[in-house]
């Protein structure tokens, strides 16, 4: 059975926190000082005290897979080959509601192979269908509550477009508050953040630009959820290395009957592609160089998103596989090439 709690008066707390709020001027000797080394919640995406972004599109198990990696903190388990920090985890439901949200995470623990409750799974928390505004200071007020009650390492919001209702995801004002608040709060309550987000009709991340400038980590999820090959794609990852990570994704049902989903790394022996990689590698098969103009005139004929076939063309050129070879500069036109035409 949940355990309430009460609430207390957050817009007379946020005043006066704002009032006492302390600010540390530092030297630049100081930046020569011994510096602690990076720690992580979840090796190579999660750093402590963070705030990250996973997006997607619609039916990508977006909310199992975060949930998976809930329970791996939880357990001190493996998160699809990647070590995590053994730790607390609280999740802010504003999509699934109970009923649902109880039946995946009980799936998920079920992909650890525990049919019954375990020990430390009193670690994770969730709370569903709060109605959580980061937009309000009642809502940061409540945030901030809930994470001093449960001291987690690891704040998962489902969704954002959930926690700034009446605010505007284009809107560069909106995004600013919102996330200045969540990095304010997991630098002064010692907690990381990882939002679920959605994709634009484009292929790319939804709302303003200044999302990606407000996160330390950006990542998309990308793949085919029937097959269960996924791929997590670093747009951003402040101090680490940008790269990919496959994704093998199971439903399924256990000797006893019972359902669960699991996630687990996925070797690749060759570079995979998804569709519109694949369809800028066909144009640029017969070794043409192409402008960002000719890829946009031609994926506009083709029915595709010029948004997509953007960022697919940038993943090409961090893997390597595509260059641009006109030397930049300013006045210059990009112009791009298969690598191996190149050479």
């Amino acid at each position: 059975m949940g355990e309430p709690f009460i609430l207390r008066d957050f817009e007379v707390e946020e005043a006066e926190e704002e009032e006492n709020r302390e600010i540390i001027v530092y030297s630049a000797g100081e930046a020569f000082d011994p510096l602690p080394p990076v720690e992580y919640v979840v090796n190579i995406l999660i750093q402590k005290y963070s705030t990250n972004i996973l997006y997607g599109d619609p039916g990508l198990q977006k909310t199992y897979i975060v949930m998976t990696m809930g329970a791996a903190i939880t357990l001190g388990d493996d998160w699809a080959g990647i070590g995590v920090q053994e730790g607390k985890v609280l999740f802010i439901d504003e999509e699934s509601g109970e009923h649902r949200f109880k039946r995946r995470l009980r799936e998920v623990f079920n992909g650890y192979g525990y049919t019954k409750k375990p020990a430390n799974s009193d670690n994770f928390h969730f709370v569903t269908g709060t109605g959580i505004n980061l937009l309000k200071p009642s809502g940061i007020g409540t945030l901030k509550q809930l994470i001093r009650r449960h001291k987690p390492d690891l704040v998962i919001l489902d969704a954002l477009q959930d926690v700034m209702e009446g605010g505007d995801e284009n809107s560069s004002g909106d995004i600013t508050r919102v996330f200045n608040a969540l990095n304010r709060i997991s630098k002064s309550l010692k907690t990381a953040f990882l939002v679920i987000h959605h994709t634009n009709r484009k292929g790319t991340f939804r709302g303003s630009s200044a999302i990606m400038g407000s996160v330390d980590g950006m990542y998309e999820l990308d793949g085919n959820a029937k097959s269960g090959n996924l791929v997590i794609r670093m747009d951003k990852n402040r101090d680490g290395e940008v790269e990919e990570i496959p994704l093998k994704t199971e439903f399924g049902y256990g000797i006893s009957g019972e359902r669960y989903f699991k996630v687990s790394s996925r070797s690749i022996s060759k570079p995979e592609h998804n569709d519109m990689e694949s369809y800028l590698l066909g144009l640029y098969s017969t070794g043409r160089v192409l402008t960002l103009k000719e890829i946009e005139e031609m994926t506009i004929a083709d029915g595709k998103s010029f948004g997509s076939a953007k960022k697919a063309n940038q993943r090409l050129q961090r893997a390597g596989i595509v260059s641009r070879i006109d030397g930049g500069g300013k006045g210059s036109k990009a112009q791009f090439q298969l690598t191996q035409a190149v050479k």
